[in-house]
């Protein structure tokens, strides 16, 4: 049997993301009462990347790094004028060689939008 491509997987992998940063959204500052887990310990970064870092990147973002390693995920801000408040915002989804992300608008956008304020520096 062969495993789902990141294409197939990529909004249901969102969906699993989303309800654990709603529930970080619901408590915070406080810990989930189910597991004693806190927002500022759950991910693994959050970082400039600067365009060319990777090959094939030809913008610079900010990055909600998730998970790293096979699979891993983040959410991507990258800087758009065209773009609501100038952000351009992504969730991406890879693994081993493959690779898919969805834009995220509305209410997946705002959730997105709460990480950014609880972490980006202040001077942005």
């Amino acid at each position: 049997m062969t495993q789902a491509t990141c294409e197939e997987r990529v909004q249901d992998e969102w969906t699993k993301e989303k309800a654990r940063l709603t529930n970080f959204r619901q408590y915070s500052p406080h810990s989930l009462p189910d597991t004693g887990e806190s927002f500022p310990e759950y991910h693994l970064d959050f970082g400039f990347v600067p365009e060319d870092t990777y090959d094939d990147q030809t913008e610079a973002y900010w990055r909600y790094q998730i998970c790293w390693g096979g699979p891993s995920s983040d959410i991507r801000y990258y800087l758009d004028e065209e773009a609501k408040d100038g952000l351009r915002i992504e969730y991406w989804f890879m693994d081993w060689f493959d690779g898919a992300n969805i834009r995220l608008t509305g209410d997946d956008r705002e959730l997105a939008m709460w990480v950014f304020e609880q972490l980006a520096p202040p001077q942005l």
